[in-house]
């Protein structure tokens, strides 16, 4: 379980769906939760004022940390309050720096509510630029079904502890996906993504190689995991990342997606953070990031 766990919050119940979340990954007993109210409303422009939860005072802001930190008693774990004087996500990576956190929790409105804030910019940045893992929430229902989105890099495969302890943790089930990203899936394919199906070129014996090889990683992967090798279930997924990833979840009814991202260039562009981004946009499914510093891929 994680020791030390940072939740942004302002006053929302939007917010406040991150708590049961965070409640049930945090070390019992020894384990801290973070509890950060953001008072200000200074960095909103004028297109998501008006989907913003209404500002705190400072005063209120102390109140209502105090109401939350009696609340989160019942989870078995210390509690800590830290009221700032600005919204943005400098913020929070600053904080998670200075707290040296494991992992921060924050909810994501979606489509409507702090859209602006939760799903904007703000939050990719928060994934983008905070020092730890970070799990974005749909939603407080736990979670019944994990998959983790593997490229076939040794670095990629950072994420699997994680995934694996929540699993375990939460009695979710796991599933280890590997994208094939150059064999075409005609079958599913939108027509928006059949631009540029021409660079990808047609061989069937090729295809047939790259699934052997890929369903043999995934087996070689899953023998790692000792404690879960046996239940882990193994899927291979064909064509353009983001919209394959998104199909499978959305069909298969997954909670919470797991993968490994970092922002250096020249890379399989599906762990590039426009990617991560993109399918954060595209889905009401939980998220969960790891990053990886530039120095550790070779």
């Amino acid at each position: 379980m994680f020791k030390k766990i940072l939740i942004p919050l302002d006053g929302s119940d939007l917010a406040e769906q991150a708590l049961e979340p965070a409640s049930r990954l945090v070390e019992p007993f020894s384990g801290q939760l973070i509890l950060m109210c953001l008072a200000s409303r200074q960095t909103f422009s004028a297109e998501t004022a008006d989907d913003a939860a209404a500002p705190l005072a400072p005063d209120e802001a102390e109140a209502y940390l105090h109401q939350i930190e009696q609340q989160t008693r019942q989870f078995n774990c210390t509690v800590q309050t830290k009221r700032m004087d600005k919204m943005d996500a400098a913020a929070i990576v600053e904080t998670a720096a200075a707290e040296a956190v494991d992992l921060v929790v924050m909810a994501d409105q979606g489509t409507s509510g702090l859209k602006g804030w939760l799903l904007g910019n703000p939050t990719e940045l928060v994934i983008h630029q905070a020092p730890c893992p970070v799990l974005v929430v749909r939603s407080a229902a736990p979670w019944s079904k994990v998959a983790v989105a593997l490229n076939g890099e040794e670095w990629a495969e950072a994420i699997l502890p994680l995934a694996t302890h929540i699993a375990q943790n939460t009695t979710a089930s796991l599933t280890l996906l590997h994208i094939l990203e150059d064999i075409a899936d005609l079958e599913n394919m939108q027509l928006g993504e059949l631009e540029g199906l021409g660079s990808v070129p047609t061989n069937p014996e090729r295809d047939v190689q790259a699934r052997a090889e890929g369903l043999a990683y995934l087996q070689q992967v899953s023998a790692q995991l000792p404690s879960l090798s046996e239940s882990v279930q193994m899927e291979l997924l064909t064509g353009s990342a983001v919209p394959s990833l998104r199909r499978y979840v959305e069909t298969e009814q997954v909670d919470l997606v797991a993968l490994s991202t970092h922002n250096r260039s020249g890379w399989q562009r599906w762990v590039h953070r426009s990617t991560v981004d993109e399918f954060l946009r595209g889905t009401d499914i939980a998220l969960l990031v790891v990053p990886i510093a530039d120095e550790s891929i070779a």
